[in-house]
């Protein structure tokens, strides 16, 4: 997203779907509220672990980049971030919390109405990214493994974390507005420190990975919070997740 013009753009668009999308009532909550001190200090806790996992999957990363597997060794990661994301899910919630998946989204969304806004922008978004890969083309031997890893496992192991058990918490003791405000600032605050703590990527304007960018991603994970919030499924940010981060390849 190197383009000025671009980036501003998505920008605003997220913004205004951000608040069309807020608008109206929100269905009630996965779980009812809960006690403020545990809800968001599991809710910081969860974020503090992902993380440590992060940098561990990263760690391991750069070990296999000097080994015969350096060609694939962010899908490897990427593969390592979903295996401990499901483990902490298991963990937090059928050991710690023992109740059932679907009070952190593992369930059909709900909403029909909202859910036809939201087929709109999923059938533009993936036009938009169909026709970016026909008219650029499958350019990189590796687009079937970003495919796999950057369009589907990626998204899945953070909207598990970020929505399904971060979000949910501050729900259960802050509300649902706020909620997906928070969530939606801490997928950014990650994002900042995996991108230029972890990797070490130089911080700049505009750029692939640059303050402005982070400023779309604090959106992007905002407008994920109101999907998660309107739909009460993982399924509808998952998606979108996914087709985003298809166009993000051509771009």
């Amino acid at each position: 997203m190197a383009d000025v013009s671009l980036v501003v753009g998505l920008i605003a668009v997220y913004v205004v779907l951000v608040l069309l999308f807020h608008q109206k009532k929100y269905p009630s909550p996965l779980v009812s509220s809960g006690n403020l001190k545990r809800e968001c200090g599991e809710a910081v806790i969860i974020f503090g672990v992902y993380i440590v996992i992060y940098w561990s999957q990263n760690l391991i990363r750069n070990l296999l980049k000097v080994s015969y597997l350096s060609d694939f060794a962010w899908t490897i990661g990427v593969f390592i971030l979903l295996g401990a994301s499901l483990c902490l899910l298991v963990f937090v919630e059928k050991i710690v919390r023992r109740r059932n998946l679907s009070a952190v989204g593992f369930k059909f969304p709900i909403n029909r109405k909202f859910l036809l806004v939201f087929t709109g922008l999923i059938v533009a978004y993936s036009v938009w990214g169909i026709s970016l890969l026909v008219s650029h083309g499958i350019q990189s031997q590796y687009f079937y493994f970003y495919l796999a890893s950057g369009c589907i496992i990626g998204p899945l192991a953070e909207e598990i974390v970020f929505r399904g058990l971060i979000q949910a918490r501050f729900e259960a003791a802050l509300g649902t507005v706020k909620s997906w405000l928070l969530s939606g600032v801490l997928f950014a605050v990650y994002h900042y420190v995996a991108w230029f703590l972890i990797e070490g990527k130089t911080v700049t304007l505009f750029s692939t990975f640059s303050l402005t960018s982070l400023i779309f991603v604090l959106l992007f994970g905002m407008l994920a919070g109101v999907l998660f919030a309107k739909t009460r499924s993982l399924l509808p940010p998952f998606l979108l997740h996914a087709v985003h981060n298809f166009v993000a390849f051509f771009l």
